[in-house]
Order: C-alpha cells, then structure tokens, then sequence
C-alpha cells in the first residue's frame, strides 16, 4: 500500500537525522516507526511498584531502545540531572 503524507519541515528534518544515526533510509526508518507504535489500554497495565517492572513495561512496549540520539544513557543522565540542580539555583 502505497500512503503519502504531508509532514512539517522540521519533522522530517528531525526523522531524517533519526534514520541516518541507525542507518535506514528515511522510508524504512519511518515504516519501523509505524511498525513498532502501539496503542495500548491503561487498563490492561498492572499497578508498577518496582524499577524493575517498570522496565519490564517499556521492554514489552518496545520502548527500550527508540532513543537513538542518546549515545551513552549514563552521560545524557548526568547532563540531564546537572541542567536541572542549575535550573534549581537560579
């Protein structure tokens, strides 16, 4: 099936970088987004009351991963927690 769609500049700007970091091309990139999307309903999660099941959840949505423009996870965590105790001293 073939499905055309008018997307913003920056959009595809952003999901062309995203294909090129994995190295797809921006149509195979885009089909394994449509691929891996998934509606989910609340009401079948279980309540979380532990890191891991939480990340038991992500891994069953296809969620671990999908952050392809973070290199190391342990770096961009530093970065994160160092901007956040600067926003908090201003």
């Amino acid at each position: 099936m073939l499905l055309q769609l008018e997307i913003p500049e920056q959009l595809q700007s952003e999901l062309a970088d995203e294909a090129i970091q994995v190295g797809l091309p921006l149509p195979d990139y885009a089909l394994l987004l449509l691929m891996k999307r998934r509606i989910t309903d609340l009401s079948d999660i279980p309540p979380i009351h532990s890191g891991s099941e939480l990340v038991d959840y992500w891994e069953r949505d296809g969620l671990i991963g999908t952050r392809y423009d973070i290199g190391n996870s342990q770096t961009h965590a530093r970065i994160l927690r160092e901007r956040a105790q600067q926003r908090d001293e201003l």
